[in-house]
């Protein structure tokens, strides 16, 4: 219960969806801060966001090593000491229940990690991913911003549904508008 209530707080990211909206639909929810979107790394664990479901409800085919999670499975999770002593207002996250409290800061394991394996690629350090979009067909597109000409990235981190709309978003950020395609 306590995993599945992490990911829903992270699941607040995105918007609702109407999939009956013709009107473009924002993805991203911008009140909700990027260091705020949490993730396994585990390919052992494995879920769906359901965008078009409400608050507290988007979690659904939440797996781990293949089989469904039950509310009452314990999990032991590595985060930082941000997140585990109350950062972001993470439901059971107050510092209450820390396991094990390192003096390392994160920046400084990532360092010494990549330091030890000379080369990163995303094959071998950056492939897994634990969750996915529930497929949802909408009548109209849904889009975010990100940085221009990024589709090549995309695709070549598995993202075959994301397409490019205009280089400019007409904002003068820098950002181009892109649309994902939710029903695959």
């Amino acid at each position: 219960a306590g995993l599945k209530a992490w990911l829903e707080k992270s699941a607040e990211r995105f918007n609702r969806i109407d999939p009956a909206a013709i009107a473009p639909q924002e993805l991203i929810n911008p009140a909700v801060a990027s260091y705020n979107f949490d993730m396994p790394t585990s390919a052992d664990v494995r879920y769906q966001i359901d965008v078009t479901k409400p608050l507290g409800q988007r979690i659904v085919a939440l797996h781990y090593k293949g089989a469904p999670v039950a509310p009452s499975q314990q999990f032991l999770v590595a985060t930082n000491n941000y997140r585990a002593s109350g950062g972001g207002n993470f439901p059971g996250l107050d510092g209450g229940n820390i396991v094990l409290a390192a003096p390392d800061s994160s920046r400084d394991v990532l360092i010494a990690y990549i330091k030890r394996a000379k080369t990163l690629t995303r094959a071998r350090n950056g492939s897994t991913r634990s969750w996915r979009f529930a497929p949802v067909a909408t009548k109209g597109p849904v889009v975010f911003h990100a940085a221009p000409n990024m589709i090549a990235l995309a695709k070549d981190a598995g993202l075959s549904t994301v397409s490019q709309i205009k280089t400019d978003d007409g904002g003068g950020k820098g950002f181009a508008l892109y649309a994902i395609d939710l029903s695959k």
